[in-house]
This record gives C-alpha cells, sequence and structure tokens, in this order.
C-alpha cells in the first residue's frame, strides 16, 4: 500500500485578516515559496507585514511551519567597494536584482553590490 501524499497550501494571517494562495504544494515548494517571497511585496507578502505566513497541510488543516512576515529587505549599495546611494545602484543594475540575492543576501553586478543589512 503506497503512503498517501499530502499537499501544503501558504497561508497568511494578522490580527485582522486571513488569506491563503489555495496552493496544492509539497511541503519543500511551499515553504520555498515564502523563503523567496517573505520581505518583499510579492502578492499577499505585502498586506501581512508583522503578521504570520505559514505552510498548511492541505488534507490534515495542521500548520506545519510558521514564520513573521517580514519588512521588506534593507541593503547597502556598493560601487567598486565605495557607497553609494540606492538610486545610483537601482539605475545600473537590471530591475530583477532582488531575484538573484545569494544565499547570504548579496547580489553582485559588475562592480556594483547590494548586501542585506
Amino acid at each position: 500500500m503506497k503512503a498517501k501524499e499530502f499537499t501544503y497550501d501558504v497561508h497568511f494571517n494578522d490580527e485582522n485578516d486571513s488569506n491563503n494562495k489555495g496552493f496544492k504544494y509539497s511541503f519543500e515548494d511551499a515553504k520555498g515559496y515564502i523563503d523567496s517571497y517573505n520581505g518583499t511585496n510579492e502578492s499577499y507578502f505585502k498586506d501581512y507585514k508583522g503578521g504570520s505566513v505559514s505552510v498548511v497541510c492541505n488534507e490534515t488543516d495542521e500548520t506545519v511551519y510558521e514564520v513573521e512576515v517580514l519588512q521588506e529587505k534593507r541593503f547597502n549599495y556598493f560601487y567598486n567597494g565605495v557607497a553609494i546611494p540606492k538610486s545610483q545602484f537601482i539605475e545600473s543594475v537590471p530591475s530583477n536584482w532582488k531575484s538573484e540575492l545569494d544565499e547570504y543576501g548579496e547580489y553582485s553586478y559588475g562592480y556594483y553590490r547590494a548586501i542585506e543589512r
């Protein structure tokens, strides 16, 4: 007999409201969605800053992972090792740079660099 495969959804909650995405993801994919977008303005993350986001099993309704929805990430910006204004950095790098952060919260493009605070 094959074990039942569970699917998971992503739920957002704060003191005033709640929403969910309606996903039928694996646990790893649901957690990966949170890890990728928490601290951004993607979807419900922008509406629930300071609230919580969780992975909930669709079959059992059990919350299996929960974290705070973070404020937007903040960065220090550099050109060739010298601090520069955000505006100079933004006009000089590709617009999707935040999706290219490494596991340390850093981004590099030529001599430009952003480091998460």
